[in-house]
């Protein structure tokens, strides 16, 4: 079950985070180099803050 007060960050947080534009995150998860963004609200995606914490970890190794 999912934790209701989990921080979910958008799309402009990721690139920023990252540094890379939108273009580049997104072809990332489509190649499979970057966690799939969940929905959020009908149209909006989103990641879940542990899963991209997890993903800076293991690329930093």
């Amino acid at each position: 079950m999912s934790n209701v007060n989990e921080k979910l960050w958008t799309y402009k947080e990721v690139c920023e985070l990252v540094n890379r534009d939108y273009g580049t995150v997104w072809r990332w998860v489509n190649k499979g180099l970057f966690p799939e963004p969940i929905r959020i609200n009908g149209r909006t995606l989103g990641w879940r803050e542990k899963t991209i914490k997890q993903w800076l970890n293991d690329t930093a190794r």
